[in-house]
Formats: C-alpha cells, structure tokens, sequence
C-alpha cells in the first residue's frame, strides 16, 4: 500500500475544475500520483533527503522474520527477497568476508528509511509509530518545522517537530517519529491519505506523503 514518492500521474490534462482523477476516472490518490510533479531544478537542491543505505534495505529483509535468532540471513524469504539480500549484503561487505548480520535493535518493515510513509492495520484505540531520518544537503546550519496535513480520522504528530542543523557536518542527520491514533474508525476504515512536510521557511519544502487505514493485509 506504499504510495508511489515522486511520481505524477492521471488520466488525462484538461483543466475542467474537478480535480485530478485516475485512470477510471475517479478521484486520485497518492497511489495514482506520488508526491506530485517533479521539478528537476528544485531536485538539485532539496535541502533534506531520506538517504536509504543498503544497510536499511538489509535491516528491512531482516525485520521480515523478527523471531530470527542467529542473526544471519531470514530463511524461508520469497525468492526476489533471497535474491535482494544475496546481491545487497556482497555490496554491504565488500572486500570483507564477514556476513552481514542483522542489527541487534528492534526492526520493523514500517521503519525503512523511505519517504512515503504507510500505516496499516492502526489500534482503533492506542498509537501506531514510525521512524524516519533525514540528511541536510542544503548547505550550512538551518531549522526545519514540520507541518502536518492531517488525514481524515486520523491524528498525525510528529517528534521532534524542529529539526535543527549546524552546518559544521556534512553528513549530519537527524531522527524524528511520526505518531498516528485514530480518532474516527469509520473514516479511518477506508485509506485515508494525507502528508507532512519540513520546511526552513525559505526555499526548502520537503514533502512526504502519508496513507493510513485500520484495514489489515
């Protein structure tokens, strides 16, 4: 249920004042469209990226059997996931002829260091949380706020809501949470989308697009 980031597309383009529609011609979602139009110019300063390592996308095929205690490759994995590992973790290791293991901390697919974010199968009462991080390419010290478009029936929060940057290093991260606990179940039944975005207040927008539902599989 992964929204597709950075791609835009839809059934057609006429501007007739009804909105974007997909290609049944009802109305789009980011699982038609993405986060929206790129814009190249802008691509080449976005100020923050998710940088995803192959260390995250191993960590991720790990965190698909969590009772996994020898540390080593999941077995049992479907094929392209076996495939993946096999050619990730020869990237990972290099000239080094240790295996890869699989980190000792708490791994959940939901984590993966991807800018969409999905929650499924939310607690209709309780929360449901996920991790992120975020790089700061743009150059020099700077301050990200976070804003937050809500999804209907669901209550979005995200901690730390100020990201903070001192410039001095270039490979400078920071973490934050993103929090969801379902006010509405009824809305929150069907995928509901909505999104957060940081931005420095001056050229830097970073948008990250949310769906959520209490649906399950």
């Amino acid at each position: 249920m992964e929204p597709k980031h950075g791609l835009f597309r839809h059934h057609d383009h006429r501007n007739d004042g009804v909105g974007v529609r997909d290609e049944t011609s009802r109305a789009a979602t980011p699982f038609s469209y993405g986060s929206g139009h790129m814009n190249p110019a802008r691509a080449l300063d976005p100020g923050l990226v998710y940088d995803t390592t192959t260390h995250d996308y191993l960590n991720f095929i790990c965190s698909m059997r969590p009772t996994n205690t020898q540390g080593l490759l999941p077995v049992s994995l479907p094929l392209p996931l076996e495939e993946l590992w096999t050619v990730l973790s020869c990237v990972f290791r290099g000239t080094d002829s240790n295996p890869f293991k699989c980190s000792k901390d708490d791994n959940h697919p939901k984590d993966l260091n991807y800018p969409s974010i999905s929650a499924p199968c939310l607690p209709s009462s309780g929360s449901f949380t996920v991790k992120r991080r975020v790089r700061n390419v743009g150059g020099g010290a700077a301050s990200y706020t976070v804003s937050i478009t809500q999804p209907p029936g669901v209550m979005v929060t995200v901690n730390p809501s100020t990201l903070s940057f001192d410039g001095e290093n270039p490979e400078e991260e920071k973490h934050f949470k993103v929090t969801f606990q379902v006010h509405d179940p009824v809305e929150a039944a069907n995928h509901v989308f909505g999104g957060i975005e940081w931005s420095d207040g001056k050229n830097h927008h970073v948008w990250s697009p949310i769906v959520a539902t209490t649906k399950c599989g």
